[in-house]
Protein backbone atom coordinates (compact mmCIF):
# COMPACT_ATOMS: atom_id res chain seq x y z
CA UNK A 1 0.00 0.00 0.00
CA UNK A 2 1.17 3.56 -0.75
CA UNK A 3 2.38 5.99 1.86
CA UNK A 4 0.37 8.89 2.22
CA UNK A 5 0.26 12.37 3.92
CA UNK A 6 -1.44 12.26 6.49
CA UNK A 7 -4.58 15.13 8.01
CA UNK A 8 -1.50 15.90 10.58
CA UNK A 9 1.12 16.30 7.90
CA UNK A 10 -1.01 18.08 5.67
CA UNK A 11 -1.47 20.89 8.56
CA UNK A 12 2.07 20.94 9.11
CA UNK A 13 2.52 21.38 5.61
CA UNK A 14 -0.01 24.63 5.67
CA UNK A 15 1.56 25.98 8.41
CA UNK A 16 5.22 25.82 7.20
CA UNK A 17 3.66 27.12 4.21
CA UNK A 18 1.72 29.98 6.12
CA UNK A 19 5.66 30.86 8.15
CA UNK A 20 6.76 31.23 4.60
CA UNK A 21 4.41 34.38 3.51
CA UNK A 22 1.62 33.16 2.31
CA UNK A 23 -1.70 34.95 3.68
CA UNK A 24 -4.53 33.37 2.09
CA UNK A 25 -5.61 29.76 3.31
CA UNK A 26 -7.35 28.58 0.24
CA UNK A 27 -3.99 29.42 -1.76
CA UNK A 28 -1.78 28.03 1.09
CA UNK A 29 -3.80 24.50 1.20
CA UNK A 30 -3.33 24.50 -2.72
CA UNK A 31 0.50 24.60 -2.45
CA UNK A 32 0.39 22.43 0.73
CA UNK A 33 -1.52 19.52 -1.97
CA UNK A 34 1.29 20.54 -4.70
CA UNK A 35 3.91 19.35 -1.73
CA UNK A 36 1.99 16.45 -0.43
CA UNK A 37 1.71 14.94 -4.15
CA UNK A 38 5.90 15.06 -4.65
CA UNK A 39 6.47 13.86 -1.26
CA UNK A 40 3.94 11.05 -1.61
CA UNK A 41 5.54 10.12 -5.45
CA UNK A 42 8.75 10.50 -3.62
CA UNK A 43 7.61 7.84 -0.68
CA UNK A 44 7.14 5.49 -3.15
CA UNK A 45 10.67 4.96 -3.97
CA UNK A 46 12.14 6.18 -0.62
CA UNK A 47 9.45 4.92 1.64
CA UNK A 48 12.18 5.70 4.93
CA UNK A 49 11.96 9.77 3.69
CA UNK A 50 11.35 12.20 6.49
CA UNK A 51 8.47 14.42 5.45
CA UNK A 52 9.22 17.24 7.58
CA UNK A 53 12.83 17.23 6.15
CA UNK A 54 11.73 16.96 2.39
CA UNK A 55 9.61 19.85 2.20
CA UNK A 56 12.28 22.44 3.50
CA UNK A 57 14.53 20.60 0.55
CA UNK A 58 11.75 21.14 -1.49
CA UNK A 59 11.44 24.74 -0.22
CA UNK A 60 15.03 25.71 -0.73
CA UNK A 61 15.14 24.28 -4.35
CA UNK A 62 12.11 25.36 -5.28
CA UNK A 63 13.68 28.72 -5.47
CA UNK A 64 10.84 30.96 -4.89
CA UNK A 65 11.09 33.29 -2.17
CA UNK A 66 7.87 33.35 -0.43
CA UNK A 67 5.99 31.37 -3.27
CA UNK A 68 5.29 34.39 -4.95
CA UNK A 69 5.14 32.48 -8.53
CA UNK A 70 3.33 29.75 -7.25
CA UNK A 71 0.98 31.95 -5.46
CA UNK A 72 0.34 33.88 -8.36
CA UNK A 73 -0.54 30.89 -10.45
CA UNK A 74 -2.44 29.10 -7.77
CA UNK A 75 -4.84 32.74 -7.08
CA UNK A 76 -5.50 32.42 -10.68
CA UNK A 77 -6.77 29.15 -10.78
CA UNK A 78 -8.68 29.53 -8.27
CA UNK A 79 -10.39 32.59 -9.90
CA UNK A 80 -11.12 30.84 -12.34
CA UNK A 81 -12.92 28.14 -10.38
CA UNK A 82 -14.96 31.22 -8.95
CA UNK A 83 -15.85 32.54 -11.83
CA UNK A 84 -17.03 29.00 -13.14
CA UNK A 85 -18.90 29.30 -9.61
CA UNK A 86 -20.39 32.36 -10.83
CA UNK A 87 -21.58 31.26 -14.03
CA UNK A 88 -23.48 28.18 -12.73
CA UNK A 89 -25.26 30.56 -10.21
CA UNK A 90 -26.10 33.15 -12.45
CA UNK A 91 -27.49 30.37 -15.29
CA UNK A 92 -29.58 28.56 -11.91
CA UNK A 93 -31.61 31.94 -11.21
CA UNK A 94 -33.26 31.92 -14.72
CA UNK A 95 -35.89 28.99 -13.84
CA UNK A 96 -39.29 29.29 -15.10
CA UNK A 97 -41.00 31.16 -12.23
CA UNK A 98 -38.41 33.93 -12.27
CA UNK A 99 -39.37 34.66 -16.15
CA UNK A 100 -42.71 35.36 -14.93
CA UNK A 101 -42.13 37.86 -12.37
CA UNK A 102 -39.78 39.80 -14.70
CA UNK A 103 -43.09 39.93 -17.30
CA UNK A 104 -44.87 40.82 -14.15
CA UNK A 105 -42.16 43.53 -13.74
CA UNK A 106 -42.75 44.83 -17.07
CA UNK A 107 -46.03 45.24 -17.18
CA UNK A 108 -45.93 47.00 -13.71
CA UNK A 109 -43.16 49.10 -14.63
CA UNK A 110 -45.14 49.62 -18.02
CA UNK A 111 -47.93 51.02 -15.82
CA UNK A 112 -45.80 53.12 -13.79
CA UNK A 113 -44.41 55.25 -16.08
CA UNK A 114 -47.65 55.92 -17.68
CA UNK A 115 -48.90 57.57 -14.35
CA UNK A 116 -45.28 59.13 -13.91
CA UNK A 117 -45.18 62.74 -14.53
CA UNK A 118 -41.66 62.54 -15.46
CA UNK A 119 -39.92 59.05 -16.23
CA UNK A 120 -36.97 60.08 -16.05
CA UNK A 121 -37.53 60.12 -11.80
CA UNK A 122 -38.44 56.60 -11.50
CA UNK A 123 -35.06 56.02 -13.28
CA UNK A 124 -33.67 58.08 -10.87
CA UNK A 125 -35.22 56.33 -7.94
CA UNK A 126 -34.10 53.14 -9.37
CA UNK A 127 -30.74 53.90 -9.71
CA UNK A 128 -30.65 55.02 -5.57
CA UNK A 129 -32.28 51.62 -5.35
CA UNK A 130 -29.73 49.92 -7.00
CA UNK A 131 -26.37 51.73 -4.83
CA UNK A 132 -28.33 51.35 -1.78
CA UNK A 133 -28.95 47.69 -1.97
CA UNK A 134 -25.52 47.57 -3.49
CA UNK A 135 -23.92 48.86 -0.46
CA UNK A 136 -26.25 47.36 1.80
CA UNK A 137 -25.52 44.14 0.22
CA UNK A 138 -21.76 44.47 0.37
CA UNK A 139 -21.81 45.51 4.23
CA UNK A 140 -23.43 42.21 5.06
CA UNK A 141 -21.45 40.13 3.33
CA UNK A 142 -18.53 41.92 4.96
CA UNK A 143 -19.44 41.74 8.46
CA UNK A 144 -20.58 38.51 8.10
CA UNK A 145 -17.93 37.02 6.76
CA UNK A 146 -18.61 33.04 6.67
CA UNK A 147 -14.71 32.16 7.33
CA UNK A 148 -12.60 32.85 10.05
CA UNK A 149 -9.03 33.05 8.24
CA UNK A 150 -8.34 35.43 4.87
CA UNK A 151 -9.50 33.47 2.15
CA UNK A 152 -8.26 34.63 -1.69
CA UNK A 153 -11.57 33.63 -3.08
CA UNK A 154 -13.50 35.25 -0.98
CA UNK A 155 -11.20 38.84 -1.28
CA UNK A 156 -11.81 38.34 -4.85
CA UNK A 157 -15.48 37.93 -5.27
CA UNK A 158 -15.74 40.73 -2.47
CA UNK A 159 -14.05 43.18 -5.12
CA UNK A 160 -16.05 41.49 -8.07
CA UNK A 161 -18.97 42.61 -6.00
CA UNK A 162 -17.69 46.14 -5.45
CA UNK A 163 -16.87 46.31 -9.33
CA UNK A 164 -20.08 45.32 -9.73
CA UNK A 165 -22.13 47.68 -7.90
CA UNK A 166 -19.91 50.54 -9.16
CA UNK A 167 -21.25 48.92 -12.68
CA UNK A 168 -24.97 48.88 -12.05
CA UNK A 169 -25.02 52.20 -9.91
CA UNK A 170 -22.98 54.37 -12.80
CA UNK A 171 -25.32 52.62 -15.67
CA UNK A 172 -28.23 53.62 -14.22
CA UNK A 173 -26.81 57.21 -13.31
CA UNK A 174 -25.72 58.18 -16.44
CA UNK A 175 -27.53 56.35 -19.27
CA UNK A 176 -30.68 57.29 -17.56
CA UNK A 177 -31.24 60.70 -18.97
CA UNK A 178 -30.26 60.00 -22.59
CA UNK A 179 -32.87 56.96 -22.24
CA UNK A 180 -35.55 58.48 -20.92
CA UNK A 181 -35.48 61.41 -23.67
CA UNK A 182 -33.77 60.30 -26.39
CA UNK A 183 -32.86 56.61 -27.09
CA UNK A 184 -35.94 55.00 -26.54
CA UNK A 185 -38.53 58.50 -27.90
CA UNK A 186 -36.34 57.96 -31.17
CA UNK A 187 -37.04 54.29 -31.43
CA UNK A 188 -40.63 55.29 -30.97
CA UNK A 189 -40.92 52.51 -28.08
CA UNK A 190 -42.05 55.09 -25.41
CA UNK A 191 -42.85 53.37 -22.33
CA UNK A 192 -42.75 50.06 -23.39
CA UNK A 193 -39.13 50.18 -24.72
CA UNK A 194 -38.28 51.82 -21.34
CA UNK A 195 -40.62 49.75 -19.32
CA UNK A 196 -38.63 46.63 -20.38
CA UNK A 197 -35.05 47.55 -20.22
CA UNK A 198 -35.40 49.10 -16.17
CA UNK A 199 -36.56 45.67 -15.64
CA UNK A 200 -34.46 43.49 -17.80
CA UNK A 201 -31.79 45.74 -15.57
CA UNK A 202 -33.03 45.35 -12.51
CA UNK A 203 -33.65 41.49 -12.87
CA UNK A 204 -30.15 41.36 -13.68
CA UNK A 205 -28.93 43.39 -11.50
CA UNK A 206 -30.59 41.53 -8.82
CA UNK A 207 -29.03 38.39 -10.43
CA UNK A 208 -25.37 39.53 -9.86
CA UNK A 209 -25.53 41.88 -6.95
CA UNK A 210 -27.84 39.70 -4.54
CA UNK A 211 -28.04 36.15 -6.00
CA UNK A 212 -24.74 35.46 -7.11
CA UNK A 213 -23.38 36.94 -3.85
CA UNK A 214 -25.58 35.05 -1.51
CA UNK A 215 -25.20 31.54 -3.57
CA UNK A 216 -21.30 32.74 -2.81
CA UNK A 217 -21.89 33.19 0.48
CA UNK A 218 -23.09 29.70 0.95
CA UNK A 219 -20.57 27.91 -0.38
CA UNK A 220 -17.64 29.69 1.20
CA UNK A 221 -19.61 28.52 4.31
CA UNK A 222 -20.11 25.41 3.85
CA UNK A 223 -16.46 24.90 2.34
CA UNK A 224 -14.37 26.87 5.15
CA UNK A 225 -16.48 27.92 7.71
CA UNK A 226 -16.32 24.10 9.46
CA UNK A 227 -13.00 23.43 8.95
CA UNK A 228 -10.71 23.02 12.27
CA UNK A 229 -8.42 25.86 10.85
CA UNK A 230 -5.17 26.50 13.65
CA UNK A 231 -5.32 30.36 14.11
CA UNK A 232 -1.83 31.11 14.55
Amino acid sequence: MEKQVSKLQLDTLVQFIKAKGVKHYDIQLEIADHFASAIEEKWVTEPALVMEEEMVRMYEAFKDPKFKKLTATKGRALQKKWLIRCWKHFKDFFTFPKLVLTIILVLSLHQILNWAANPLQIFKFCAFLVIITSFSTFLFLYLKKPVKVPIFAYDHAQVQLLNAMNLSGLAFIYTAEWLVESFFPSLGLGTWGLALYLSISLVFFYCLIIHVSWKNYQDFQRMYATLPIPSN
